[in-house]
């Protein structure tokens, strides 16, 4: 369940992924909840109908990252909460989170060496664009503070739904 203010800036959110490229920053969607089967994966699932280029993933590596964003994808990364884990972040998570900081203003990038030997050379990949993070809890602070933040709760029975099949979305 989300409240009507959340379902507006959500399908706001949703047009801007066609339009990022005409601003300087793009504002993250932060999809968050405080337990398990609250609608974060199914709201990720909707997304990846509605959004320009979706790539929805629930893992994904940072050179993975790197080039998806550089070709212009909308990222619907679900289950963030196990890649940015309580127990301390290792080199990957920070990498991911980098590439994730880097991508909310233009002109942000991810940068690499290429090429071999003496042609070896500074690569950059663009990581301005829209993206989704989906997942219990909040993400670190630097991510959070880019983002619109959805909190969806959990439905009691009395409360009515209908079911979403995707061969007929």
């Amino acid at each position: 369940v989300m409240g009507e203010y959340q379902a507006t800036a959500a399908a706001l959110w949703i047009a801007h992924t066609f339009t990022y490229r005409a601003g300087e920053t793009t504002p993250y969607l932060s999809v968050r909840s405080a337990e398990k089967r609250s609608g974060k994966s199914r709201l990720l699932e909707v997304l990846d109908l509605l959004t320009y280029e979706p790539l929805r993933t629930g893992n994904i590596s940072v050179a993975a990252l790197a080039h998806s964003v550089n070709e212009g994808c909308t990222l619907l990364l679900d289950e963030v909460d196990t890649i940015f884990k309580a127990n301390g972040a290792g080199e990957t998570q920070e990498m991911l989170r980098g590439v994730l900081d880097a991508g909310y203003r233009i002109g942000g990038y991810y940068v690499r060496m290429a090429g071999q030997g003496a042609s070896m050379h500074a690569q950059r990949f663009d990581c301005f664009g829209p993206k989704a993070l989906g997942g219990i809890g909040r993400l670190p602070g630097t991510l959070d503070d880019r983002s619109i933040i959805i909190t969806l709760k959990r439905r009691i029975r009395s409360e009515p739904v209908r079911r979403l099949r995707m061969r007929e979305a």
